[in-house]
C-alpha cells in the first residue's frame, strides 16, 4: 500500500492511497531501498541493499520500465546524483 500526505493549513494528515495501476518495476526477492530518476534521460535507477553488509547493486531502467543493465555498488547504495 501506498500513502500521500496532504498539507492542510493546520497539520498534517496521511491518507493511505490505493494504486490501481500495475508496477512499473517489480521488487522480487530483492531488498530495494533507493530510488532516482535522471532529469535528462528520465531512466530510473533502483538500489538493491542485499544483506546490508555486502556490497549492493543498482539497477537500470528506461522510463517504461524495461530493464538496461546492472552494477555492483558499493555498501548499502541508496543515493544517487545527476548531473
Amino acid at each position: 500500500m501506498s500513502f500521500i500526505i496532504l498539507m492542510p493549513a493546520y497539520g498534517n494528515w496521511i491518507l493511505p492511497l490505493q494504486l490501481c495501476l500495475p508496477a512499473l518495476i517489480s521488487q522480487g526477492s530483492r531488498n530495494l531501498y533507493g530510488l532516482g530518476v535522471d532529469p535528462t534521460t528520465g531512466n530510473i535507477y533502483v538500489s538493491d541493499a542485499i544483506d546490508y553488509v555486502q556490497k549492493g547493486k543498482v539497477y537500470r531502467y528506461h522510463p517504461d520500465g524495461s530493464l538496461i543493465d546492472s552494477f555492483t555498488a558499493g555498501v548499502i547504495p541508496g543515493g544517487f546524483y545527476f548531473q
